[in-house]
């Protein structure tokens, strides 16, 4: 069909087929690892400190259920003092932040995914 362009955003070529490009879409892959993946760490150190780390959803949701299973423990016996404490922080600074985000970001590719193959089986094709 000559004439026909694509009108997506981000997509600044004229071409017949309405897809990023290769490079545009690594580049916004590793933005977003590289984003989901940040945290920070609470040192228990006289003074106390903090470290931007970087790994996995996987390994920062797990830190963040073994944080959680601490502040169970801790918060009968530390009561208000708790506020105090690397744990806190670290649920806090990480919870609503890169953890929800990395998980929301990787649903939304989940889902996604699943509407392209229902979208393939409708139309029969790869």
């Amino acid at each position: 069909m000559a004439g026909a362009f694509c009108s997506r955003a981000n997509v600044t070529a004229k071409v017949g087929v309405c897809s990023n490009s290769l490079n545009f879409t690594l580049s916004k892959l590793k933005t977003n690892i590289l984003l989901m993946e940040e945290y920070h760490l609470y040192l228990d150190t006289a003074p106390p400190g903090v470290v931007v780390q970087s790994a996995g959803a996987w390994q920062l949701g797990n830190r963040y259920i073994a944080a959680a299973r601490e502040a169970l423990h801790l918060l009968p016996q530390l009561l208000d003092r708790y506020k105090h404490h690397r744990t806190f922080h670290f649920i806090l600074t990480n919870g609503l932040g890169p953890l929800f985000e990395g998980y929301a970001a990787s649903l939304d590719l989940l889902v996604d995914s699943a509407w392209n193959s229902v979208t393939q089986l409708r139309t029969g094709t790869n």
